[in-house]
């Protein structure tokens, strides 16, 4: 049995749950498997951030989430490099860029494969194969 890297998994979910329903897909898309990689996906924030929202996500856990304000001050104040990034982005009042719109989709699929990288994680330190 082959395991797929946690990234491709990860981006298989996000395809699944999330692109479908974002209007800015390519026409068409929607039809497409969760194995087939959509040309939208190199610009896309949810992709290019998807280990920060995970993060974001797996300390959010418990507890009543703003996503907007982890979202801005984790994210868009810190990494993203869109031309209006930060508190005033025209995109995130706009509602037009994908992090900000499917946040909270995103990280119902990021949060159980975090969890599951960190339970597995202790148990695979020192193991070798072979």
């Amino acid at each position: 049995m082959q395991h797929l890297p946690i990234i491709d998994v990860e981006r298989r979910g996000l395809r699944a749950a999330v692109c479908p329903m974002c209007y800015q897909r390519p026409p068409g898309s929607e039809k497409l498997p969760a194995t087939v990689t959509r040309r939208c996906e190199g610009d896309c924030t949810l992709f290019l951030f998807a280990d920060k929202l995970r993060s974001v996500a797996a300390r959010a856990e418990g507890g009543d989430v703003d996503w907007d304000r982890l979202i801005r001050d984790e994210v868009c104040n810190k990494i993203c490099r869109r031309p209006t990034a930060g508190d005033y982005c025209l995109e995130r009042l706009n509602a037009t860029c994908p992090l900000y719109r499917h946040a909270s989709q995103a990280a119902a699929v990021l949060l159980p494969l975090a969890r599951a990288r960190t339970a597995e994680a202790p148990q695979d330190r020192g193991r070798r194969c072979g």
